[in-house]
């Protein structure tokens, strides 16, 4: 589990820390940049809606990674219309993910938005 700074560099730190997970897990080159798109969004929600500390995991097996990003933040996320000014993210990450998701904290504090990646 990489601790993310709560600031802007958050997203590139993420996507390094990704890069080096998705090749241990055999990611296939051609997808890797639709899986540090994810990653981007994740954990760019996490920074602007979610309260520190910010966190990615990144876990797998050949053919599939599983992305989450904690934080100490109550709420889920919310899916804005395809058509409002901002608020896309969740749209990329539906689109790119197999299937993604939020769960709490079993200590009530915070929630993960987790994302499944397979090949």
């Amino acid at each position: 589990m990489l601790d993310l700074r709560h600031d802007v560099t958050a997203a590139a730190d993420a996507r390094a820390e990704a890069t080096d997970a998705f090749a241990r897990y055999g990611m296939p080159a051609e997808l890797v940049q639709d899986g540090l798109l994810v990653v981007s969004e994740l954990v760019a929600n996490a920074v602007r809606h979610g309260h520190a500390p910010v966190r990615l995991e990144v876990t797998g097996e050949p053919g599939r990674v599983m992305v989450e990003v904690h934080d100490a933040a109550g709420g889920g996320p919310v899916r804005h219309r395809p058509d409002d000014e901002g608020g896309r993210g969740l749209h990329l990450v539906t689109a790119l993910a197999t299937n993604w998701g939020c769960a709490r904290h079993d200590d009530g504090h915070g929630k993960y938005v987790w994302a499944e990646l397979a090949w």
